[in-house]
């Protein structure tokens, strides 16, 4: 019987502190857009017009062009 309870007892503060980590857990942030220049070049890191969004693309170095959308995102 007393083995029953000491099984029942570290169930029940295992199932408390997986409980208390999934609670406490925070939610993915947004995407964070960042305008990356080469220092050198002054060239701009950027997608390509016809797929800015697109997950995976190849980035080219252009002349900087401060006001277009979307903008490269660092993070998911």
């Amino acid at each position: 019987m007393r083995i029953r309870r000491r099984i029942a007892a570290v169930a029940a503060v295992g199932l408390v502190a997986v409980l208390g980590v999934a609670a406490s857990a925070s939610p993915a942030s947004a995407a964070t857009y960042y305008i990356i220049q080469n220092e050198g070049s002054g060239l701009c890191l950027q997608a390509p017009p016809e797929t800015p969004t697109d997950m995976g693309v190849q980035l080219v170095q252009e002349p900087c062009d401060w006001f277009s959308s979307p903008r490269p995102s660092c993070g998911s």
